[in-house]
């Protein structure tokens, strides 16, 4: 019976489920922007419809097409473990001793049973994005409003929860960098309106989509000794809902001011599902299994920033800098739960140069982005590095058919701050004996092999991170 309940487990895991996000654009940048990273004080394009809605306001009519193309090849390197440490197959005949555990053990497979390797799972990939944008004038220098759209190419959504502590070794049995994956490859869908208030002040306010997904099944097994003969009914049901951002712009002759705001969204899948068997007491009730799994989070944010804009010749020089607080100490993971170590609120900085005339736009973007993830010393395994990054981009503008197009490229480049950390047994919530003092469920008497450490967690004894990302694109706006 503990074998059809992991199997209707797994199968609720895959029924079809949707979500809509925006950890592309808080990871990689925009892409339909010269600055990637301080778009939103540097310059206008309609990823500002997310980064600062209140920019909006100075564009033209405008339709944007585009597209990225990123590498992501992040490296997890596990430090060697002595086999030592392995958890023997004498585990199925025996049970831990008498104290030995508390309510958080959970039993582990013999490690050479375990159906995937320790650290085979890869997190490089390729990927590609459709970027669709649209800013309309509603009153000319007074109101305007914008949709964007973030279509990936390989697939329309992924979403792929993993286990950050020893659980996973039922699993890839690896561990994952927490803001890729599953975060990069999702859609997004925001909507946007931007207005003048004052001739110095502008005030916007956006939208983005995302979902809550509630899934339910319900399973009857004429007989329990046959696991492949069931009828099932399964139900899924996705509610769509809005997580609201807010900026302001404040133009002073040269100078400009930003302040923004992003509420914390994250798209949650929940389900049940009840199992009924023929032979089972007539009283007893159907098997109830419950899930809850969180994709996307994304905490409160607060960004704000600074540009100045000079002449030379004939062209414009727009200098910035911008700042986005991130307050991560609330996160919640795939799996619903919070971090047993608490992480850290981060701010990240970006500097960048803008330079354009009527015919040419060049931009280049530096950025500073911490990891708000301590050092994972004890039972679980969250992985992320600080990053410096760079970005750049060009666009030119040329007249077709008598409408002004704009063609341009864009480019970015992440470097992941290499750490390495071990295990700590003095950690304050360190990784379990999996394996503890045991005795033999026929004559209980001590089994050898629980003596000592034994843990099939993928990130014991220790592991390092690193690795970079580069995204590459290209858009055509055409203004009306």
């Amino acid at each position: 019976m503990k074998y059809t309940k992991f199997a209707i487990f797994t199968l609720l895991c895959l029924l079809p489920e949707m979500a809509f996000a925006t950890g592309f654009h808080e990871y990689l940048g925009s892409h339909d922007n010269v600055n990637p990273f301080t778009g939103r004080i540097n310059g206008a394009s309609p990823s500002n419809i997310y980064f600062n809605p209140a920019s909006i306001v100075n564009m033209p009519t405008t339709l944007s097409f585009g597209f990225s193309y990123t590498l992501l090849r992040p490296v997890v390197s596990l430090k060697s473990r002595d086999s030592a440490y392995d958890v023997q197959s004498s585990i199925f005949e025996s049970i831990p001793a008498s104290g030995a555990v508390d309510n958080t053990y959970i039993r582990p497979l013999p490690t050479s049973r375990l159906r995937t390797p320790r650290g085979s799972s890869s997190g490089s990939v390729t990927t590609g994005h459709l970027h669709l944008g649209a800013v309309s004038s509603i009153v000319k220098d007074r109101v305007a409003i914008g949709f964007m759209a973030l279509l990936p190419l390989r697939s329309f959504q992924t979403q792929e929860p993993f286990f950050v502590d020893e659980r996973e070794q039922f699993f890839s049995n690896s561990l994952h960098h927490e803001f890729l994956g599953d975060r990069i490859e999702n859609n997004s869908f925001c909507f946007a309106i931007g207005g003048k208030v004052l001739p110095w002040l502008n005030l916007g306010a956006g939208l983005c989509m995302t979902t809550t997904a509630m899934s339910r099944a319900e399973l009857y097994l004429p007989d329990a000794s046959k696991q492949d003969e069931s009828y099932m009914n399964s139900s899924v049901v996705v509610e769509s809902s809005f997580v609201p951002h807010f900026s302001a712009e404040v133009v002073q002759k040269s100078l400009k001011y930003t302040l923004g705001v992003h509420l914390p969204s994250q798209s949650r899948t929940q389900g049940n599902s009840y199992i009924q068997f023929w032979n089972v007491n007539e009283t007893e009730e159907p098997t109830v299994q419950k899930f809850n799994f969180v994709y996307s989070y994304e905490p409160y944010r607060i960004n704000t920033g600074v540009s100045y804009e000079t002449k030379a010749g004939d062209f414009r020089i727009r200098s910035g800098l911008t700042a986005v607080a991130a307050f991560w100490s609330n996160y919640i993971d795939r799996h619903g739960e919070k971090p047993s170590k608490e992480w850290s609120d981060t701010v990240t900085l970006s500097a960048g140069v803008r330079m354009y005339n009527k015919v040419h736009n060049f931009g280049l973007d530096a950025m500073f982005a911490p990891t708000p993830v301590p050092d994972q010393d004890g039972r679980t395994n969250y992985v992320d590095n600080s990053r410096i990054s760079a970005g750049a981009g060009y666009e030119y503008n040329f007249i077709m058919s008598g409408r002004k197009l704009t063609f341009g490229v864009y480019g970015v480049f992440h470097y992941m701050i290499p750490r390495s950390v071990s295990k700590n047994p003095s950690a304050a919530n360190p990784v379990v004996d999996e394996f503890p003092d045991s005795v033999n469920i026929f004559t209980n008497d001590p089994v050898p092999d629980s003596a000592g450490f034994q843990t099939n967690n993928p990130g014991f004894p220790g592991f390092s991170s690193r690795g970079w990302i580069l995204s590459l694109g290209a858009s055509l706006k055409m203004q009306f």
